[in-house]
C-alpha cells in the first residue's frame, strides 16, 4: 500500500491544491450560484432496497455508494456503477467485493482521482475508520486497513477531504462539548504523513447530530447534515462560519450523505433509502 501511497502523492502535488481565502474576501460564493434544482431520484441506482451514501469521482464517472440489495455479502456493503460520459446513466451497479465484508460498510468517500477510498465498518467491533488504495481505475482495492489515529473505542464515521487530501472531517461521539455526534476535523502535512489528532469543529457543534461533512469550493465550503436537513457553511481562513440549512432541499423526510462537486453545481444525497440529484 506505501507505494501505492507514494505514488499518488505525487499525482497529487501535481494536481489540486486546497488554497485558504483571506477573511477579506467574499465567502464561498454559494449564494451567487443560486437556488438548487428540485432532486429527482437517480433511477439506475436505487432499487426496493436501501441505497444512499454516494460518493462520486471528480470526472462524474464513477459512483460508489451503500445498499443491502441481493448480492452484499453484509448487511450494508459498497457498490460502483460507472459511465462513459458525465451525462450519461450509470451502468449496473456492481458489489466492490474486496472492501466489503460480512460487516456493516457505510458512508464511504472516493478521492478525485479515484485512487484512493475512506469508508467506515464495524468489522473491528465499532464503527471505524478504514482506507483502500487502488493503482488504477481498472485495478482491484487493496485490503482496507484501519486508519488508526482517527479510530477510538467510539463511533467514529467517515466524511470528506478537501481536494489537496490534506484536511478530514469526519464524525464521533467520543467525549466532546455535546453528547451527540459532531464534526471533528484532522490534517496532515503530506499525503504520506499521520493524520494529527482531530479537533471538533465546536462552530457545527449542537445537542443534535450532526453528520456526513464534506468539503467543496477547494475547501471554502462544508456542507453536512444536521439531524435529517442538509446544510452548508463557510470555510475561510481555517475558521467555520454560521452554517445555514439548505430550505428548497428540505422536506418532510430524511435527507443525508451529501456528495458535492468541488464547483458547487451538483450534489447527490439520500433522502429515506434513495439517492436523489439537485444541480444548479
Amino acid at each position: 500500500m506505501r507505494s501505492l501511497l507514494l505514488g499518488w502523492a505525487v499525482l497529487a502535488a501535481c494536481g489540486q491544491v486546497n488554497p485558504q481565502r483571506d477573511a477579506a474576501d467574499p465567502p464561498s460564493g454559494d449564494a451567487a450560484l443560486g437556488a438548487w434544482s428540485t432532486p429527482v431520484p437517480v433511477a439506475e441506482l436505487n432499487g426496493p432496497s436501501i441505497d444512499q451514501d454516494p460518493t462520486l469521482t471528480a470526472d462524474g464517472l464513477q459512483v460508489v455508494f451503500v445498499s443491502d440489495r441481493p448480492g452484499a455479502l453484509g448487511a450494508d456493503d459498497l457498490w460502483s456503477a460507472t459511465r462513459a460520459t458525465p451525462g450519461a446513466p450509470f451502468g449496473a451497479p456492481t458489489l466492490i467485493p474486496n472492501v466489503s465484508s460480512a460487516s456493516s460498510e457505510q458512508h464511504p468517500w472516493i478521492s478525485p482521482d479515484g485512487l484512493l477510498m475512506y469508508f467506515s465498518s464495524d468489522r473491528a467491533g465499532t464503527s471505524d475508520i478504514f482506507v483502500t488504495v487502488r493503482a488504477s481505475r481498472t485495478a482491484p482495492w487493496s485490503t482496507p486497513s484501519a486508519v488508526a489515529e482517527l479510530n477510538t473505542p467510539s463511533l467514529e464515521q467517515v466524511g470528506g477531504m478537501t481536494a489537496d487530501l490534506l484536511t478530514f472531517a469526519f464524525v464521533s461521539d467520543r467525549s466532546g462539548p455535546t453528547t451527540g455526534r459532531d464534526i471533528y476535523i484532522s490534517t496532515r502535512s503530506t499525503l504520506t504523513s499521520p493524520w494529527s489528532l482531530p479537533v471538533v469543529v465546536t462552530e457545527l457543534a449542537t445537542p443534535g447530530i450532526e453528520s456526513a461533512p464534506v468539503f467543496a469550493g477547494q475547501g471554502t465550503a462544508i456542507y453536512f447534515v444536521r439531524d435529517s436537513d442538509l446544510y452548508i457553511a463557510d470555510r475561510i481562513g481555517g475558521a467555520i462560519g454560521a452554517p445555514r440549512k439548505i430550505e428548497e432541499l428540505s422536506t418532510p423526510s430524511a435527507e443525508g450523505d451529501p456528495h458535492v462537486t468541488e464547483d458547487q453545481r451538483t450534489l447527490l444525497f439520500s433522502r429515506d433509502a434513495d439517492i436523489y440529484i439537485s444541480t444548479r
